[in-house]
């Protein structure tokens, strides 16, 4: 015990404090310099007595100001109080007389001064070991102290200033006490954690072990980091099961541990917790992120997490997970950063782990927006970590591997890196064209969890929906508008001036596109915009009422759009201005309607008759916005008994207000159309669109005093236009003539009861024959509006009278006014022939019939939907006729067209045919041969087969009529701009009795049945308007679904029949099935039409779609499903591709095949399972195309095939595509029909055709056309597969990878060879150009992943390596041979294409040459290259003639073009270069040893015998 303590202890027990003694002031004085007092005098001051008291009153001061100090207990106590603490102060504060530095020195220096050092050391540990068993002093010396600064020492209440440090981390600063120290503290924390928790798994109190921990920060780890490991984790082990303590520890880990032990750290708890769900905790995860691991380490924690997700980690963890997983070394391979980013992809696939982001979607929304702000943030700082991840995304090969967050992170990307956004969004741009994102990612970012995170992107995400926008190419078009359309749906909170910005920029759109030159003008984007804002103002109305002066613009280019362009945009305008609600910006809305009324008066006032139809569309469309608005509080209500069959025969008679001003409308829109026909039609068809345009449900019904006054007056009109009397006299012309016309009364299907009971109706006749003749063949008479006004007559019928057309059903059956020999088929092919055939008279009488048959045409679709059974007989054998007449107008056309440009009357509701009609009418009949005058009584006998491709417009005649009527093409095909469209109601004639035959025998079917003529009519009408994307379609859609049952009753009747037709022991005659095939291929492009449905994409259609498909599998597969199984719309769609797309189903027509592939697609793009539908795809084409049954029998046979063929090629992966190539090789080796007439050259020693007699082609139905197609498809596809395969294994991790790629190539060059003997064998020029073409892009993909693949193995397998170049080298040998024959045939005739392709394939095959060579130097291997010159030879082998005479070249050169010219002109030069790698027995790339005097051997007799450079 030192001096300063035994003098204060002698003076605490004596009190000896208080004496006057100098000596005591002197003693006291110094114990107080000992004590570090601030009290001391200076030495340099004077001794006196003045000093002392001075000294004395001090002291007496500090003891008044600070009485709780009190003098040290023991030792320990003592070190501390001479290093600068204070003692017991109050508040239980620890504080510092000085600042932790000094405090540290001073300690150091009385420990380490004393006599007893350092047996002192023990004392001073164990004064803290007992300080440690009070809690509450143990915590003092944990907690932080506070420092009184010199300054303020002398103050009555100093300020303090806290400090870091606490005691306890200044001791452990202290090298001799730090293990000691460390010892203490792991023992007190092993205790610890013994004692923290109660038996009976209670916590008894807080754990301070993370705060003991944290108190290790700063020691000395070489000398006692290992010590400190060890007991962690043996601290560790005993607080396993306690998950408060143990994460505690984990969390103190990365501070308590040095950096070099942190991958032995993360090892070790690894075997201390080897579950993932109890290694993974959100404190792991943030400690493990912060330390420093080796790539090995990273790798195994990666897949940790990889498993924990897999076992349904919560979503609340996603965020730290993806923070853990973006941590990488410098160091990393690019294959693992590539793993990471797939990795992190697979949290952000909301539809892989759905069971996570679905139990957690009230927090889903900020998960995704961690997640997406730690990758932005890692994105940016890492450049590596950038061009990886667009590298993945880039390299995705198909649809289901893009998500919904790759679109938004290329997004992000672009907005990160400006110098790089040109080309990430044109990757975008190119993903979009190939379908890889769809509306769906849109819908899904905007709807989704994403949506937060695309809001903060929203501007990059513009700029990106611009310019797709801006692209020509339709789809990425359509998916630039589907996208400002959903950014209308975003969130509830976005502003309202976002809302703004995106409809001005789709009206801009609208206004750049029209207002363009003819080149760069969109009108598919503009249709696109035009049906964005339809949806955006049915879904979000209030929005485009507030920005209607918007809207405005589009009249200013009103003049450039087209009729069919302005019709909807003018909807939407008006529904705009006039809301059916009231609204806060009525004034402004009124001002706008104002305006609009103005304009659309001043368009009906122009001269111009295209100006003039748009005012018409746009008071129409007044009137309807004007109907829907709700009456006025003071309106008049009509009452309940007011008659319907009251005449209003003015508009001053109308009762109501809003009725008379739509009334007056009505009156200005006739009388400034009544002038001309064309515009009545016009006129007539746009009222009746808008009569049966659907009301939204909280709208007002239509005025019925409105009605009843256009009914009548709609009705009087008709009947003094187009209805005669009997006495009535017809017109006729020239009747004595030999090609005179005589108009008659015909078709009346009234029975004599009906005409006995309605005399007045027995004696009216449409005028329809007597419309055309009596204005002598012009069209812009009153008969061009003969089917407009009896449309608009029986909507308004239909809506005066609730749905019974009983006042207008005399119509249905009454006579027709039509020519004399109507019905008589041999007179009017005799007015066709050369005899007497007149040009104007034959165009007249297509012009009535014409007329007719859209009559018809609305008859049907007026009285179809009626409930009486007389109605709907009459109804049946007015189809009956229709049918009959479109065929003879069909056989008519033939002979017309053949010699005439005529051009059928256009129907008023598609008022602008479709462009060049006039060449496609004529075009159709080319192909056939030239009939003239001589031929015309034989022309029947061309017809155009029934089975001919269905989604053309038009068809030529390619094979004689062997079945009658059934062998024409469908009319509506040919010129549907010349027909009206049918109602929706025609799909209730599917409940009609279906007798599956050509004609119905007995008279009495004829009102009760459909035969196949006139069910092929209502099935082709049908599927052709569920095939339009026009609104109208919706109606068809809805109707169909109704009607399903008895349409797949009625198509399981014809598969039944064709099955018994071509089953039985002598099949059924092309009569018989031709008509049942043409039905049932109808049928099938119906179910395919419905299954396009967006609405059963959606969660609102999912139940029609389940009740479609079930249908469909019950009845037309026999899988067993029954009504009672509950299957999901997945399990249904298996079924029915398996059951229903097989060969069998088709019939041995390659048609019915193509159609049956389009229908799998449909399903699986309904059903949202593609790869189902790609394996049944890909089983379903195979057996087509290797069937011996299947024929084509029309002459688009080629069209189908190649249908069929592309849906087998994309649907295969490469060994597949590989076996198809080989199987092709040995089919064109086989059948010598294949291979082409002149093989020209020598045949090879051996070669027969007995041996190949016997064996069976592989496609056995193919023709050297078909082969030709398989080759073209079979390259691209080839092609594509090799890139898709090439990203794929470009991005593989591990050893593995090269070894994977180079294994890829052997394949390609393995199928590049057998395709490259196909081409030799089959001889056809159009392959050549094909083949030059598919030739260089593999060369290019060889030199970019093939050969860096190749220098990987050269040293270790230079065998492996050899066989590669030696595969390689027959593909660029024929090369060469195919580009010198082509250069000396100078391209003629089919091989054309190819010439163009020569010097860009020699090109690739010179840097392909290059290349391999200095690979070979680069390894060491040049030995075993040489260089040498190789002949011209023709694609047989010889010798080209103008190589005979030309010197040897000298084989040294290795640069330049070498140019000489021969006897025939042709061009030698350096761009022949070909590889030869290899001497001609076969070996590659020899062994070096082995190979170098061979090389000069084979460099020699190459230079003697080769005009052309080569390698």
């Amino acid at each position: 015990m030192n001096e300063s303590y035994s003098q204060a202890k002698r003076r605490r027990h004596h009190g000896l404090t208080g004496s006057s003694n100098d000596r005591g002031h002197a003693n006291e004085n110094e114990e107080d310099d000992c004590f570090g007092s601030q009290f001391s005098v200076p030495a340099s001051q004077a001794a006196s007595q003045r000093r002392y008291l001075s000294q004395r009153s001090n002291l007496q001061r500090s003891q008044v100001v600070r009485p709780g100090r009190r003098p040290p207990a023991n030792y320990y106590e003592s070190v501390l109080f001479m290093a600068g603490l204070s003692l017991d102060e109050p508040g239980g504060v620890v504080v510092l007389k000085c600042e932790p530095i000094v405090f540290m020195h001073k300690l150091k220096s009385v420990l380490r001064n004393n006599a007893d050092y350092p047996a002192n050391v023990d004392r001073f540990v164990t004064g803290i070991e007992a300080t440690m068993k009070d809690r509450s002093h143990f915590l003092k010396l944990l907690e932080c102290c506070q420092v009184v600064p010199t300054a303020s020492a002398t103050a009555v209440d100093p300020v303090r200033k806290p400090v870091q440090e606490s005691l306890m981390k200044m001791f452990l600063l202290v090298d001799f006490l730090q293990l000691k120290l460390i010892e203490l503290l792991f023992a007190y924390l092993l205790k610890e954690v013994g004692t923290v928790t109660a038996p009976g798994g209670e916590r008894s109190e807080d754990s301070i072990v993370g705060f003991v921990l944290s108190q290790l920060k700063f020691i000395d780890h070489v000398q006692n980091g290992e010590v400190v490991f060890e007991k962690v984790f043996e601290l560790l082990a005993k607080a396993n099961r306690d998950p408060v303590v143990f994460d505690e520890i984990i969390f103190s880990l990365e501070d308590v541990i040095d950096v070099s032990k942190h991958d032995d750290a993360l090892a070790r708890l690894v075997r201390l917790r080897p579950n993932p769900q109890d290694l993974i905790t959100p404190t792991t995860v943030e400690v493990f992120t912060g330390m420093c691991l080796s790539v090995h380490t990273l790798e195994m924690l990666r897949r940790k997490v990889v498993q924990y997700v897999g076992d349904e980690c919560p979503l609340r963890y996603y965020p730290s997970l993806v923070k853990m997983l973006l941590k990488f070394n410098r160091t990393e391979p690019p294959e693992n950063i590539a793993g990471i980013v797939r990795e992190v992809r697979r949290l952000l696939d909301t539809d892989t782990n759905a069971a996570s982001w679905t139990a957690a979607s009230a927090t889903a929304d900020d998960s995704a927006e961690q997640m997406l702000r730690t990758i932005y943030q890692a994105v940016s700082a890492s450049a590596t970590l950038y061009d990886a991840w667009v590298a993945v995304i880039r390299q995705l090969p198909g649809a289901e591997d893009h998500l919904p967050a790759d679109l938004l992170l290329l997004t992000i990307a672009a907005t990160i890196n400006e110098m790089k956004a040109p080309r990430i969004r044109k990757l975008t741009i190119r993903k979009i064209e190939q379908q890889f994102f769809g509306e769906a990612h849109m819908d899904q970012l905007v709807s989704g969890c994403f949506r937060r995170v695309l809001q903060t992107h929203l501007d990059g995400f513009l700029q990106l929906i611009e310019s797709c926008t801006r692209e020509k190419n339709e789809r990425v078009c359509e998916f630039g508008v589907a996208g400002m359309s959903a950014l209308f749906s975003l969130d509830q909170s976005i502003a309202a001036s976002d809302n703004r910005v995106v409809l001005s920029k789709i009206v801009g759109f609208i206004c750049e596109m029209a207002s363009s030159n003819v080149g760069s003008r969109n009108d598919f984007l503009i249709g696109r915009c035009i049906g964005a804002l339809r949806k955006l103002h049915e879904s979000h109305p209030t929005e485009i009422e507030r920005s209607a002066e918007l809207l405005l613009r589009i009249l200013d280019i009103a003049p450039e759009l087209s009729l069919r362009q302005y019709r909807p945009l003018i909807g939407v305008i008006y529904a705009a201005a006039i809301p059916p609600r009231p609204t806060d910006d009525d004034d402004v809305l009124i001002t706008i309607r104002d305006n609009l009324e103005i304009i659309v008066k001043k368009q009906l006032m122009c001269d111009n008759k295209d100006t003039k139809k748009k005012g018409i569309v746009g008071l129409v469309q007044m009137v309807y916005h004007l109907s829907l608005a709700p009456p006025a509080d003071d309106a008049p209500e009509l009452s309940s008994s007011f008659d319907s069959e009251r005449t209003i025969g003015t508009v001053s008679d109308i009762p109501s207000a809003i009725g008379r001003t739509l009334a007056n409308l009505i009156s200005t829109l006739f009388l400034c159309t009544n002038q001309s026909p064309d515009l009545l039609a016009i006129c007539y068809d746009e009222l009746a669109g808008m009569l049966t345009q659907p009301r939204p449900r909280t709208a007002p019904a239509w005025e019925r005093t409105f009605i009843v006054w256009l009914c009548d007056t709609i009705t009087m009109e008709f009947q003094g236009t187009f209805l005669v009397e009997d006495g009535t006299p017809l017109a006729s012309r020239d009747p004595t003539g030999p090609a005179g016309i005589l108009l008659a009364r015909k078709l009346c299907i009234n029975g004599a009861d009906e005409e006995a009971a309605n005399t007045e109706a027995a004696a009216i006749a449409v005028n329809v024959g007597g419309g055309v003749l009596v204005h002598a063949g012009n069209r812009h008479t009153a008969i061009s509006y003969l089917a407009p006004i009896f449309r608009l007559m029986r909507t308004l019928h239909a809506i005066r009278y609730a749905g019974p057309l009983e006042s207008i059903n005399a119509l249905l059956g009454c006579t027709i006014v039509a020519p004399e020999f109507y019905g008589d088929t041999e007179e009017e092919e005799r007015r066709f022939s050369v005899d007497v055939y007149d040009e104007t008279a034959c165009t007249l009488l297509l012009d009535i019939y014409f007329y007719l048959g859209n009559w018809l045409r609305e008859c049907v679709s007026a009285f179809v939907g009626q409930d009486d059974a007389v109605i709907r007989r009459k109804v049946l054998e007015r189809l009956h006729e229709l049918v009959t007449l479109e065929h003879r107008l069909g056989r008519m056309l033939e002979r017309m067209v053949a010699d005439t440009e005529y051009i059928p009357p256009l129907a008023a509701d598609f008022m602008e045919p479709p462009a060049a009609s006039t060449k496609k009418l004529k075009l159709s009949e080319a192909g056939g041969p030239q009939r003239g005058r001589s031929k015309a009584a034989g022309a029947h006998d061309k017809t155009v087969n029934l089975d001919a491709p269905l989604s053309t417009q038009t068809a030529a005649a390619t094979a004689p009529a062997t079945v009658g009527q059934f062998n024409e093409q469908s009319l509506l095909l040919r010129c549907a701009f010349a027909l009206r469209r049918m109602d929706p109601d025609l799909v209730q004639l599917f409940s009609v009795q279906l007798v599956p035959a050509r004609v119905l025998e007995l008279p009495e079917q004829r009102g009760t049945c459909l035969a196949l003529a006139e069910y092929r009519f209502v099935l082709e009408n049908v599927t052709i308007a569920l095939e339009q994307t026009e609104p109208e379609a919706h109606r068809f859609q809805r109707l169909t679904v109704d009607r399903w049952e008895e349409f797949v009753e009625r198509t399981a009747m014809l598969q039944l029949r064709l099955q018994e037709g071509i089953n039985r022991l002598q099949p059924a005659p092309a009569q018989e099935l031709l008509p049942l095939k043409s039905c049932y291929l109808w049928s099938l492009r119906l179910v395919t039409a419905l299954l396009s449905w967006k609405r059963f994409r959606e969660q609102r259609g999912r139940a029609d779609l389940v009740r479609v498909l079930r249908l469909l599998v019950e009845r037309l597969t026999e899988s067993g499903a029954t009504k009672g199984d509950d299957l999901h719309a997945t399990e249904l769609a298996k079924l029915l591709l398996k059951g229903l797309v097989v060969h069998e189903s088709c019939f041995g027509d390659l048609s019915i095949a193509a159609q049956l592939y389009k229908l799998a697609r449909a399903v699986g793009e309904c059903v949202g399972d593609r790869t189902t539908a790609s394996r049944s795809i890909a089983r379903f084409t195979r057996s087509v195309l290797t069937a011996p049954n299947i024929r084509s029998a029309d002459s688009k046979s080629n069209h189908h095939f190649t249908t069929i063929l592309d849906g087998l090629v994309t649907t295969v992966g490469l060994k597949a595509l590989k076996q198809l190539i080989v199987e092709m090789h040995q089919d064109v080796s086989i059948d010598g029909n294949v291979v082409g007439a002149k093989q020209g050259g020598k045949s090879k020693p051996g070669e027969s055709t007995s041996s190949t007699a016997s064996k069976v082609r592989t496609f056995a139905c193919f023709k050297r056309t078909h082969y030709a197609l398989l080759f073209k498809g079979l390259s691209r596809a080839f092609i594509r597969v090799l890139q898709d395969e090439i990203r794929v294994r470009a991005g593989a991790g591990g050893g593995t990878g090269p070894n994977r790629r180079l294994e890829l190539w052997e394949t390609a060059c393995e199928a590049a060879e057998v395709l490259t003997n196909v081409v030799k064998r089959a001889q056809q020029a159009g392959n050549f150009g094909i083949y030059l073409r598919f030739a260089q892009i593999f060369i290019k993909l060889f030199l970019k992943s093939g050969l860096p693949a190749l220098e990987s193995i050269l040293r270790s397998s230079a065998e492996r390596a050899s066989n590669l170049l030696s595969t390689l080298r027959t593909t660029t040998r024929y090369l060469h041979s195919v580009c010198c024959q082509t250069k000396v045939a100078k391209g003629a005739g089919s091989m054309a294409g190819a010439l163009a392709q020569i010097p860009f394939v020699r090109e690739s095959i010179e840097t392909l040459v290059y290349r391999v060579k200095a690979a070979l130097v680069a390894n060491r291997c040049s030995s075993v290259f040489w260089m040498g010159n190789l002949k011209n030879k023709d694609m047989q082998g010889e010798l080209i003639a103008s190589q005979v005479a030309q010197p040897d070249t000298d084989d040294e050169e290795a640069g330049g073009l070498d140019e000489g010219g021969g006897a025939n002109g042709t061009l030698l030069d350096m761009s022949d270069v070909v590889d030869d790698l290899s001497d001609e027995d076969g070996s590659g790339v020899a062994a070096p040893a082995a190979g170098s005097s061979k090389g000069k051997k084979r460099a020699g007799s190459l230079t003697k015998s080769s005009q052309s450079k080569c390698f």
